[in-house]
């Protein structure tokens, strides 16, 4: 899989200029404001993080249906897959 170096370089950039949305215990906190570096990829790369029924970020991210074989269908929130899975796949990173 090859790297995907611009939204590394990108990511890096966005923490060192926002280091307030960069916490690497989560990848989003339940507020949303912020994220691992997998977490930030994923937001960077266009990509929405699952918001719960009770205004809880949650470490789904919605993504279009088809579009990651990682992928599956949750029965509340639609086509989603899990914020670490879609780190590595945007970024081009090996399990």
């Amino acid at each position: 899989m090859a790297r995907n170096w611009p939204l590394l370089i990108k990511v890096i950039i966005h923490i060192i200029e926002h280091p307030e949305t960069w916490n690497q215990r989560f990848y989003a906190t339940v507020c949303g404001t912020s994220f691992c570096v997998a977490g930030h990829a994923a937001i960077l790369s266009g990509h929405k993080f699952v918001v719960n029924s009770v205004g809880y970020v949650i470490s789904l991210v919605n993504v279009e249906e088809g579009l990651y074989d990682a992928a599956y269908i949750h029965p509340t929130y639609g086509s989603v897959i899990p914020a670490d899975t879609l780190g590595h796949i945007v970024l081009g990173l090996d399990n």
